[in-house]
């Protein structure tokens, strides 16, 4: 579950704080499912310690995509 999003992220993602805190990033951004961001998040949670630093994504509705450091 989501526990700290801050300013830009919700800006680049367009999703605020409020609506973000407590839900799973697969509840937040359902089209990361079947892909290489699933499967890192899903070893994250199973304790593996995944570098999710730099990673390039498109989120819905924005115009060009956006660069994310996941932790």
């Amino acid at each position: 579950r989501v526990t700290e999003w801050n300013a830009a992220t919700a800006r680049n993602t367009g999703v605020d704080r409020a609506s973000a805190v407590g839900r799973s990033l697969l509840d937040l951004f359902p089209y990361i499912r079947d892909t290489a961001i699933e499967a890192e998040y899903r070893r994250a949670l199973a304790g593996e310690v995944v570098d999710g630093r730099e990673r390039c994504w498109t989120p819905t509705g924005a115009e060009r995509p956006r660069w994310f450091d996941v932790t």
